[in-house]
């Protein structure tokens, strides 16, 4: 939107009044010894200012400066403006300056220009532009009326802000994707402080211990997400991570093909590997020292990967008499969180679970 910039008039306003001279400061530059940076108050009315000797003095700054004429012809066309829009003064020098205005913007341009003429004032707004290769990008266009023999012309800085302004954007962006995901964490916290209550058989100690223990899945499927901005995670380093709390490294073996999970797959094959490993614990394999649990996986041609959990060596295995949470998570979460799909056999000889996982959601 077009509006006034206290501060962003100082580069300009300072130019001109040095070539009128009477500048109130002196020039300061940076290490380079090429940026002006000028103290100021941008509310003038268009001073008296020798052209020719402007456009001489413009031409030293690596700053954009461009001079327009009434009729926004370009009259002056400095090596700053050079480097940012690619054009040469050459081919510049006496075009009209709507022609590095997109196409859709130039009644909006045309518009800001035409006042501040009649008024003989400053303005800035944030607005877009064309290069010489045809790309559109960001600026910060502020513009500067003066006069001369009782002619009008614009002085204009186009600075690029290409850069700033995608890295608010992607501020925006992940803003909006925390409160999101926090929001969804809150809910999802929710459903398993109420579902290990009814899984607890009333009591205190193990709805505590459980519930700590689903947080910990939790928090690991964060973590998870994080290291990759929320991007995925390594299916084998998210495998590591879940199994970890069990304390029985040296009895489960993974191996599988280098694959990055999708993050809409991340948290639910988290928590479904907790289930199963805490079902191990205290069920199965893992419950006898002998037991062993296998965790293997190979990605297929489909966009998918084949993962299965395998336990053997323990304990004689039982399927349960009810379906609690856990068992409701791998059968059911898998398939409606990740479109996939998951298969749990409670054999004699141990758990079994075969899970497919996309890595694309259907229909993405």
């Amino acid at each position: 939107m077009c509006g006034r910039n206290a501060s962003g008039f100082g580069q300009l306003r300072s130019l001109l009044e040095l070539v009128d001279g009477h500048a109130e400061t002196p020039l300061r530059k940076d290490a380079d010894g090429a940026r002006l940076a000028f103290p100021g108050n941008s509310d003038v009315r268009a001073p008296q200012v020798d052209a020719m000797t402007l456009s001489k003095s413009i031409q030293g700054f690596s700053l954009p400066f461009i001079i327009l004429l009434e009729d926004w012809t370009i009259s002056s066309w400095n090596r700053g403006a050079e480097r940012v829009y690619g054009h040469s003064p050459e081919e510049m020098i006496g075009r009209c300056y709507l022609e590095l205005v997109p196409e859709s913007l130039r009644e909006e341009e045309a518009a800001f220009l035409t006042r501040l003429r009649v008024e003989e004032s400053t303005g800035a707004m944030t607005t877009k532009r064309v290069r010489r290769d045809g790309s559109v990008f960001h600026v910060h266009h502020e513009v500067h009326c003066t006069r001369h023999d009782d002619r009008a012309f614009l002085t204009i800085s186009d600075l690029d802000i290409t850069a700033r302004v995608r890295a608010e954007r992607r501020r925006e962006l992940l803003v909006r994707e925390l409160d999101h995901r926090v929001k969804n964490t809150l809910a999802l916290v929710q459903a398993l402080l109420e579902q290990t209550r009814l899984d607890s058989n009333h009591s205190i100690d193990s709805f505590t211990r459980t519930f700590r223990e689903r947080l910990t899945s939790l928090a690991v499927a964060h973590r998870a997400l994080a290291a990759s901005d929320w991007e995925g995670a390594m299916l084998h380093e998210l495998v590591k991570l879940t199994v970890q709390p069990l304390g029985c490294r040296d009895r489960i073996s993974i191996d599988g093909d280098e694959v990055t999970l999708p993050n809409f797959a991340v948290l639910p094959l988290a928590m479904a590997l907790h289930e199963l490993g805490t079902n191990a614990v205290r069920h199965g394999s893992l419950s006898d020292p002998g037991g062993t649990v296998s965790i293997r996986w190979r990605s297929g041609r489909r966009n998918e990967v084949s993962l299965i959990w395998t336990e053997s060596g323990g304990t004689r295995v039982r399927p349960p008499s009810h379906s609690g949470f856990g068992t409701k998570l791998i059968e059911q979460g898998i398939p409606y969180e990740m479109g996939g799909t998951s298969e749990l056999e409670f054999r004699p000889e141990g758990v079994r679970c075969k899970m497919r996982i996309p890595l694309k959601l259907q229909g993405g």
